[in-house]
């Protein structure tokens, strides 16, 4: 008898933890061999929570569980609507839902990006994207590449998995850009413990959110990259989240314009890393001119 898993009635990154003790068993394995995942109360999804489901129906894939979707065919439900424009029913179900679906102007949908592709898949697809929402040139957007950039590198050093899965959305009423990537690898506090010692989920995220930490001895790493973006973000007054197995970091610029960083315990397992990064379109100034980009 597959186990039947409800999705949040809101799937937002608040209903994360829930979700994962459904989906997690213990030791980092899907917690049935077949699954059913009932979409008959989602009603609103937005970018982040589309990332977290499209990770995880492709770590269950993965893990060779049954899956199956059920109750997903009512279009009156806005977060139906949306998966089926971004093309999630198409992918993971065998069709599209409309014949008229299609991706919104605003959202960049989640796409499985492999580390040895990421460098043109910035300057070909995200780049253009994210400048033509922002209104920024090219090398404005230096800074921006370069912290998603790294974010592929740590998914490479931090995961036995190549690919991470980006979704971009921009939320016009909000004046808010959210990047999400995403893996479902081992998780930073499992390489950061092997390399620094036992410490506690949201110990190790902070541990390895500060400059000069890296988890790999690999002469080109220098370990700056989460640091980076914690810094490049902060300076446009974004906010940076990261949740990890069962801790998260919170980030935003402070009273003094330096990064304040909370890491917090969790009561959920996310099987890989989420990076949640929010730009406020209000106050995201960018570089000043164009910028030699870091290679780490």
């Amino acid at each position: 008898m597959p186990k039947t898993i409800a999705l949040p009635s809101t799937f937002t990154i608040s209903a994360l933890p829930r979700f994962t003790r459904e989906i997690v068993g213990p030791n980092l394995v899907p917690s049935a061999a077949a699954i059913d995942l009932n979409f008959s109360a989602m009603n609103f999804i937005d970018g982040t929570g589309y990332t977290v489901l499209s990770n995880t129906v492709e770590w269950l894939l993965h893990h060779d569980v049954l899956l199956r979707f059920t109750n997903f065919n009512n279009l009156a439900r806005p977060a139906i609507g949306y998966l089926d424009d971004c093309g999630f029913f198409f992918k993971y179900a065998g069709e599209a839902l409309r014949s008229e679906a299609s991706c919104r102007s605003s959202t960049m949908p989640c796409v499985a990006v492999q580390h040895a592709h990421s460098f043109s898949w910035l300057e070909r697809d995200f780049s253009p994207w994210l400048g033509g929402e922002l209104r920024k040139s090219h090398g404005e957007l230096g800074s921006i590449r370069t912290c998603v950039k790294e974010l592929f590198h740590n998914i490479n050093d931090h995961s036995a998995q190549s690919t991470g899965f980006v979704h971009a959305q921009h939320y016009p009423t909000k004046r808010e850009i959210r990047i999400t990537v995403s893996d479902f690898g081992r998780g930073i506090p499992t390489t950061i413990r092997e390399k620094f010692g036992d410490m506690a989920d949201h110990a190790a995220i902070l541990h390895a959110s500060h400059e000069g930490v890296t988890a790999k001895t690999k002469p080109n790493n220098m370990g700056a990259g989460l640091n980076y973006l914690i810094d490049t973000v902060s300076a446009n007054r974004g906010l940076v989240s990261i949740y990890s197995l069962s801790g998260s970091l919170h980030t935003f610029c402070g009273k003094g314009g330096e990064p304040v960083r909370r890491a917090h315990a969790g009561n959920g397992n996310y099987p890989g890393t989420l990076v949640d990064i929010a730009l406020d379109t209000r106050l995201f100034v960018g570089d000043e001119e164009e910028r030699v980009e870091i290679e780490w």
